[in-house]
């Protein structure tokens, strides 16, 4: 069993605590391995995808939001 904690804080998209959980399962006699994730991210835009300029056109979005997932 194996587990992590990670803490940000981002000066414009606030703070955010993620998480991880791995499990793994050795079944010697059937040369068997169970293995099993789960965990949580986040993460804020990057400079070019909020201002990226191309040739004087303006092609960010600065309304992006953070994403967060879980798998």
């Amino acid at each position: 069993m194996n587990g992590g904690i990670r803490y940000d804080n981002h000066q414009t998209f606030g703070e955010k605590t993620t998480h991880r959980i791995e499990f793994l399962c050795n079944i010697m006699s059937y040369a068997l391995k169970i293995k099993a994730n789960y965990g949580t991210a986040f993460k804020a835009p990057t400079l070019n995808d909020l201002f990226w300029l191309n040739t004087g056109w303006a092609m960010g979005n600065s309304d992006l939001k953070s994403e967060k997932s879980w798998v």
